[in-house]
């Protein structure tokens, strides 16, 4: 052990290095991150704010977090791994990259938080004088009504998988069309609750799905890519929302809301990390509505798609990455062709995909603006071989605005952003979804097309937009 957080320990001093230089040369130094010159930093005066800022959201006792970091001793003892985590940006979780836009509640290290960390651990962790210590300013968490309260059935996931993706359906009995204006998800164990989505399904649907429902041994259906059910596939249109751990009560702009179809159901699907292990759980999703008869802007989700076509290795053998031989492999298991008729809507054909570098497939769809818009909120989707994803209006044009970019995809930390500001699209504009996939890992490689499954892949993206103020 004593070996392992040396190595560490060395690593961090090295990247630590790396980003002091480059701090040094481009970013602007923080006022209220500096400590006396010549001394390291210490837990108290400098790190315990960066934690409490950027980590405690996560890593407490019973948290989604691997190790906890809520005691100066523990934080003391997680140093190196801190300062490495943090110097090779894979903590904290923030997936868009630097060219999109600013978003609400970001999880981001600046670098000079992130040269404090590295510091400190180099320095090894020193506590300091606890009347030293800086004030932590918590942010504000947005108070939403409980109008609503949807919680799922106790369910304890399986212990046999990772990874558990379950589906709930859950009545909000509500029985005229109202409209969410904020929500939040209380997950039940913290410890496993990854991330929720919540779906609606229209009042004509309630019978599939409670057939649905009802086919899975237990409680709820597995469902990895999304509910597949009253045609609820995984796209967001029917969505009302996202969330993951650290993540804020969503508030949208007021005289705004996403609205909640009366007669209609909710699915929660939730997924659970179980490296901590499987207990019950019983998470409840928290919905605010509008009064009856106020007047509300309706906020209008628009999925965006791309073709998923994507081959194997120039090399592979494996009688699977015949695209004729894995489409007949999908119809055997699934009793449907591969998902997402897309090529002919995109404008593309198959000899756009069987040629590229199964490292680097990319997949692109444009899609017109039906009228002046103004985005609000974003999200971007694809499976285990996501590389990266893009949206952006107006590509390879001067007035081109990125809307999101995640250049290094993490399925397992995937989520909605509120942008800080709203970005206008006007009429005849052009938003384009670009996604990036790499199919050269794994044993059993094969021909890969659109579709709900764990070795299925998707390109999805949604903007939640509203009219512009006239």
């Amino acid at each position: 052990m004593l070996k392992n957080w040396r190595f560490l320990l060395l690593l961090a001093l090295i990247l630590g290095t790396f980003l002091v230089i480059r701090s040094e040369s481009g970013s602007k130094p923080t006022a209220s991150l500096a400590h006396p010159p010549g001394s390291p930093p210490t837990y108290y005066h400098d790190i315990a704010p960066i934690i409490a800022q950027h980590c405690l959201t996560c890593h407490t006792a019973g948290g989604i977090g691997t190790v906890a970091l809520d005691t100066p001793e523990l934080a003391i003892e997680n140093s190196a791994k801190i300062a490495l985590t943090a110097a090779v940006h894979d903590m904290p979780p923030w997936m868009p990259g630097p060219e999109s836009p600013t978003m609400l509640h970001e999880r981001k290290l600046t670098d000079d938080e992130i040269n404090l960390l590295v510091d400190w651990a180099r320095a090894d962790a020193p506590l300091g004088d606890p009347s030293e210590a800086t004030e932590i300013i918590p942010e504000t968490i947005p108070s939403i009504r409980q109008d609503v309260v949807l919680t799922m059935p106790a369910y304890t996931p399986d212990e046999n998988l990772r990874d558990d993706y379950r589906c709930f359906l859950i009545d909000p009995q509500i029985a005229e069309d109202r409209y969410v204006t904020a929500y939040t998800v209380q997950p039940g164990q913290p410890s496993e609750v990854h991330h929720v989505l919540l779906y609606q399904i229209e009042g004509w649907g309630r019978a599939q799905a409670e057939r649905r429902d009802a086919q899975d041994e237990g409680l709820g259906w597995q469902c990895f890519g999304g509910p597949d059910v009253a045609g609820v596939d995984g796209g967001l249109e029917n969505s009302i929302g996202s969330w993951t751990p650290g993540t804020f009560p969503t508030e949208f702009p007021e005289g705004t809301g996403i609205r909640l179809i009366g007669g209609g159901l909710i699915v929660m699907q939730v997924h659970y990390n179980l490296s901590a292990g499987a207990r019950p759980d019983q998470t409840s999703a928290i919905l605010q509505l509008a009064p009856t008869g106020a007047a509300i802007q309706p906020l209008t989700t628009y999925s965006l798609y791309a073709p998923v076509e994507i081959p194997c290795p120039a090399d592979a053998t494996n009688p699977a990455c015949d695209r004729a031989t894995s489409l007949k492999q999908v119809f055997e298991q699934t009793g449907r062709g591969a998902g997402g008729d897309f090529l002919s809507m995109c404008h593309r054909s198959l000899d756009d995909y069987l040629h590229q570098d199964a490292s680097h497939i990319t997949s692109t769809c444009e899609y017109p603006v039906p009228y002046d818009l103004e985005v609000i909120s974003v999200l971007g989707h694809m499976h285990l071989r996501g590389k990266s994803i893009r949206i952006e209006s107006n590509p390879d044009e001067t007035d081109g605005q990125v809307i999101l970019d995640i250049p290094d995809w993490d399925f397992h930390w995937q989520g909605g952003y509120i942008l800080q500001n709203p970005i206008e699209l006007k009429h005849g504009d052009t938003v384009r979804i670009t996604c990036i996939w790499d199919n050269t890992h794994g044993d059993n490689l094969r021909y890969i097309f659109w579709g709900e499954g764990t070795e299925d892949e998707m390109c999805l993206g949604a903007v939640i937009t509203r009219q512009p103020a006239r």
